[in-house]
């Protein structure tokens, strides 16, 4: 099950487990001069080191992520970029905590 991003910090992970993460790009869509729609996610950024994605990709007008691993007690800084239709980009970071379960 995936964790939608409806806010920049999104519930924690731990560790020892793949998290898929998702980002609504709904609203971000480019209308003018022609509708576009999402045809690409990829991971711009981590911040602090430790915290690696395993895949990226796009399931419908949501940028998916998967994530593994994380130190403990430490908040990731994420950038996905969004890609669209129009050569467009767009960029939407989330915090991803990562906690001991």
């Amino acid at each position: 099950m995936s964790e939608e991003s409806t806010s920049p910090i999104l519930s924690s992970k731990d560790p020892d487990e793949d998290k898929l993460y998702a980002v609504n790009a709904a609203d971000m869509l480019p209308v003018n001069p022609t509708p576009a729609t999402l045809t690409g996610c990829s991971v711009a950024g981590i911040v602090p080191s430790g915290l690696t994605t395993t895949g990226a990709g796009v399931v419908d007008t949501y940028g998916v992520v998967m994530t593994r691993g994380g130190i403990v007690n430490v908040d990731y800084a994420v950038t996905v970029r969004l890609t669209f239709s129009d050569s467009q980009t767009r960029d939407r970071t989330i915090i991803i905590p990562c906690r001991s379960r």
